[in-house]
């Protein structure tokens, strides 16, 4: 049962610690972890997946894209 208290009383106190820092440091703007907001990944020319699938999916015709389908 102690243990079940510490446990509860950590994560609380965690909670409430990571909250404090939210509201002091104030990020106005939180870094983006998309993968079209990196620099570093532009530069290589890589970018969302979901969206050369839809560059792709316009630039062949449906008979070429059931040929590639695997299913």
């Amino acid at each position: 049962m102690k243990l079940i208290i510490i446990s509860i009383i950590l994560i609380g106190l965690a909670v409430v610690l990571l909250a404090l820092r939210l509201i002091v440091k104030g990020d106005k703007n939180p870094q983006s972890s998309h993968i079209e907001d990196s620099k570093a990944l532009k530069k290589r020319g890589i970018g969302c997946a979901n969206k050369q699938m839809a560059e792709l999916a316009t630039r062949q015709n449906l008979a070429d894209r059931m040929a590639d389908d695997p299913q």
